[in-house]
């Protein structure tokens, strides 16, 4: 299996042909970065076909979003330790990412922008947006304005305090482990849960 149908792969190929074309007008400053960027990508290709080649049989693909480190980190615990510890490759919380950061932390690790996003849409109270990601709670007839209505009858009166991201397991490309303690005052009481995702 190719990165032929990894398309933002693809179009830093092209990118880098057409300066690589356009050459003789860089400077010799840019000729040498654009150098360095291709050796860059062909380490990325060649990460990526083998992981692609190890662990498409177990249901695994690179796709576009992927984290580069986490192609990498599963290559290497195959490499050392077979297919068992390459699919409990884990995120170590506080070196690879922070326990509760902003959303620009996380941008290695898409999958976990969602959570993110949806405990910020609760802190800063948007009903409309924290209703969005958690559709499912809610009958599916509901509009949006409904929706984002009955979100707020079941969270005005829960302020979230603070969340802490405990651990992030990958699983597989498509199957994600997230695990947030969350803790909220109601009523003055603290009060915390711990959520799967």
């Amino acid at each position: 299996m190719s990165t032929e149908n990894l398309v933002s792969i693809r179009k830093l190929q092209k990118k880098i042909k057409t300066m690589q074309l356009l050459g003789f007008m860089l400077t010799p400053e840019i000729r040498e970065k654009v150098k360095d960027l291709e050796s860059q990508l062909d380490e990325l290709i060649a990460e990526t076909e083998a992981f692609n080649q190890r662990f498409s049989s177990y249901g695994w693909c690179a796709f576009d979003s992927m984290s580069t480190t986490l192609i990498k980190k599963a290559n290497n615990a195959f490499e050392v330790q077979g297919i068992e510890a390459a699919e409990q490759v884990l995120v170590v919380i506080g070196k690879d990412i922070p326990a509760n950061g902003e959303i620009e932390d996380y941008l290695e690790y898409p999958y976990v922008i969602p959570p993110i996003e949806m405990l910020h849409s609760w802190k800063s109270k948007n009903y409309g947006n924290l209703s969005m990601y958690l559709q499912r709670m809610f009958p599916g007839n509901l509009s949006e304005k409904q929706r984002a209505g009955e979100c707020r009858k079941l969270f005005e009166n829960k302020t979230l305090d603070s969340f802490e991201i405990l651990e992030i397991e990958e699983r597989a490309c498509a199957l994600s482990k997230i695990v947030i303690c969350v803790v909220w005052l109601t009523a003055g009481t603290k009060k915390n849960c711990t959520v799967n995702l």
